[in-house]
């Protein structure tokens, strides 16, 4: 599988589950689905990650767009056709578009996997923490060949 149906993928999941939490839950609305384990919390974060930088929504945005940017020339000049490098940058693309979408949409990042231990985080973070975990896992791999 290559970055663009791993990107498209993510994205579409990531925007569904958005969907879903903001039609069935209100904003600070939690259900429980594994007590002291697991809800599905509505969050309305204006800032990145974890809440970092609220209220600097121009900067954040423009961050989006470098790091998109800057995955568009290291999947063209670097990554490309290398399957774990596609996946890993798939998701990040994926994620980071999804967040996006929210920003400039909305002006806030709907979160929603509430782990009751760390902040509450959407289906487009934990793409982005994949996708450079198996990068990373990439380039270990190939240093020790």
């Amino acid at each position: 599988m290559s970055l663009i149906p791993i990107t498209i993928l993510v994205f579409f999941c990531d925007w569904l589950s958005k969907f879903l939490v903001q039609r069935n839950l209100s904003p600070g609305e939690s259900y429980t689905l594994v007590d002291n384990v697991l809800s599905l919390t509505h969050l309305r974060n204006p800032g990145a990650l974890f809440g970092l930088l609220s209220g600097e929504a121009p900067l954040i945005i423009f961050l989006n767009f470098a790091i998109i940017v800057l995955i568009t020339i290291i999947w063209l000049k670097v990554m490309r056709g290398k399957w774990q490098y596609e996946v890993g940058l798939g998701m990040i693309l994926g994620g980071t578009l999804g967040n996006l979408w929210d920003r400039i949409g909305d002006g806030v990042v709907i979160d929603f996997v509430d782990l009751n231990l760390w902040p509450v985080f959407n289906l487009a973070d934990v793409s982005l923490c994949i996708g450079v975990g198996i990068i990373i896992f990439g380039l270990i791999k190939q240093e020790l060949k």
